[in-house]
C-alpha cells in the first residue's frame, strides 16, 4: 500500500456533540443581558407567564385566521373562553381557550401549561424540552400541540409523524376529528 492509500484509509472524521460556539460576548452585551433579566424569582415566573399567554393568543389568532373561510362559509363557528390553569411553579392563572364548532361536534383547544416535562407521541417517540402544550380535545380524542424552545408549534397527531403546525396540518387534524371516515 502506498503512502497516499494509507493516508486515505487512516482519514477519520470526528463529530462532536457540542453545538457550534457562539461568538464571545462583550462586557456591554453581558451588562445589557443582566439588566433585562428579571430581578427576582417571582418576576421571572411572571415574565414566563406573560410570554406564555402572549404565545397562546398568537396561536389562537393564527388558527382563527386559518378558519376564517370556513366561518364565512357558515360551516364552522369559533368562540373564545377562559380556563383556569394551576401549575406548580407558576401558580393559578387564567388562560384563553378556543372552541371550534360545526353543527354536530365541538373541538376545544385547551392550554395544558407552559411547564411541560415531555410528551410521548404516537409510535412511542418522546418530545422533551417543550415550552408549552395545548390539547385539541373532541370527546375522548386528545391531540397535543406542543411549543418547542424556538417558539414553533408542532402537532402530534393520532396517526403519523409529528409535524409543524401549519394551516394544512391543522386542517388535516381537524378533519380527522370532525369528519366520519
Amino acid at each position: 500500500m502506498d503512502v497516499a492509500a494509507n493516508a486515505a484509509a487512516a482519514h477519520v472524521v470526528v463529530k462532536t456533540c457540542h453545538p457550534p460556539r457562539k461568538p464571545p460576548m462583550s462586557m456591554r452585551d453581558l451588562i445589557e443581558k443582566l439588566k433585562e433579566r428579571p430581578k427576582t424569582a417571582d418576576e421571572h415566573r411572571d415574565q414566563q407567564k406573560r410570554e406564555w399567554l402572549r404565545s397562546l393568543d398568537a396561536l389562537f389568532r393564527e388558527i382563527e385566521g386559518w378558519l376564517a373561510p370556513a366561518v364565512s362559509a357558515g360551516v364552522l363557528k369559533t368562540a373564545r373562553s377562559e380556563i383556569e390553569i394551576v401549575e406548580q411553579d407558576l401558580g393559578t392563572y387564567v388562560a384563553p381557550m378556543l372552541e371550534i364548532r360545526d353543527d354536530r361536534l365541538s373541538v376545544r383547544l385547551e392550554p395544558v401549561g407552559v411547564r411541560v416535562v415531555g410528551v410521548v407521541a404516537a409510535g412511542g417517540r418522546r418530545h422533551v424540552g417543550l415550552r408549552g402544550r395545548v390539547d385539541l380535545v373532541c370527546g375522548p380524542i386528545r391531540i397535543p400541540l406542543v411549543r418547542g424552545t424556538s417558539g414553533a408549534w408542532k402537532a402530534l397527531p393520532l396517526r403519523g409523524e409529528p409535524r409543524d403546525l401549519t394551516e394544512e396540518s391543522f386542517a388535516d387534524i381537524l378533519g380527522e376529528v370532525l369528519l366520519d371516515d
